[in-house]
């Protein structure tokens, strides 16, 4: 067994990283999760003890994590195996993509909308889930609605299936589908994280992104618009008149967009009939999600 201080296992991870994370801060903080993963202890619990002790294997385990961040770019939510978004845990696996606070915003805000129906039996289908976290976060914060997610890949809908378990989230079906194929019925929610980077963008893309995340659920030919356009068209098939929903104004489509996109798809849900159309940006002020409903 090897002892060590908590600082001084700090120190020594946030030196390695300082190549890779140019901002002290960062540097300390992702050298935490790395031993509080290690450990399975808190940082308050490892600050607390005086010594900490890690086995030959512990360290090798954690000079591995290191040389995965800063030689093969893998990205830290795939090392540390989790990552938090809004009310839930979810497991995370390359290459199924990772969940980004930027989606974390827009499904808050819709969460707000909803927050008056969430005694109504709503119907809401996730076209292309990922983990599921957009699925899972709005059965968990709506118990009454009935939620329908799919995605073209096999291992997502398995790793979904273990994050619903994981979260206690039991009215979610997950379904095998491309886009709406195996999808039936109408729904008032319609939500959708597709791929939306253009093939030139993605040869810019951080390694840690073009590496190890899935290039089918990234991008989409005709400048990244390809699968928006098949889902605000197909979506028109999908989508119920609902009383409640109209009277709220609540936009029944929500599809996350690529931050150059905005003026293309919200053309396009105007083409395709959309009568009112609304437009999130993140906090970083991009454009990040458009908003139709019919009428």
């Amino acid at each position: 067994m090897n002892t060590f201080t908590s600082h001084q296992i700090i120190d020594r991870i946030a030196q390695l990283l300082s190549g890779l994370y140019y901002d002290r801060e960062t540097c300390y903080q992702h050298a935490w999760w790395l031993l509080e993963a290690l450990t399975q202890k808190t940082k308050t619990a490892l600050i607390t003890h005086k010594t900490i002790m890690l086995s030959d294997a512990d360290v090798k385990k954690l000079d591995e994590w290191i040389h995965q961040l800063i030689h093969e770019h893998k990205p830290m939510q795939y090392i540390l195996g989790t990552v938090p978004f809004l009310n839930l845990n979810l497991f995370v696996e390359p290459p199924i993509l990772i969940p980004r606070p930027e989606t974390e915003e827009w499904v808050s805000v819709l969460l707000q909308y909803l927050d008056s129906l969430k005694h109504h039996a709503l119907r809401i289908a996730d076209i292309g889930m990922g983990t599921g976290c957009i699925a899972l976060a709005l059965g968990k914060a709506l118990p009454r609605a009935e939620i329908i997610a799919c995605d073209i890949n096999p291992q997502a809908l398995s790793l979904a299936a273990r994050n619903a378990a994981h979260n206690n989230v039991t009215n979610v079906q997950l379904v095998l589908s491309d886009l709406f194929d195996h999808v039936s019925g109408k729904f008032d929610i319609i939500v959708s994280n597709p791929p939306y980077i253009a093939p030139q963008e993605y040869e810019q893309l951080d390694p840690s992104v073009a590496q190890w995340e899935d290039h089918r659920a990234l991008v989409a030919s005709d400048q990244g618009l390809a699968v928006i356009k098949k889902l605000i068209t197909q979506a028109k098939n999908h989508l119920r008149y609902h009383k409640e929903l109209t009277t709220s104004a609540i936009p029944q489509l929500w599809i996350e967009i690529g931050y150059k996109q905005a003026d293309s798809v919200l053309e396009l849900m105007h083409q395709a009939g959309y009568a009112r159309t609304l437009l999130f940006r993140d906090a970083f002020g991009n454009d990040r999600c458009v908003q139709g409903m019919l009428e």
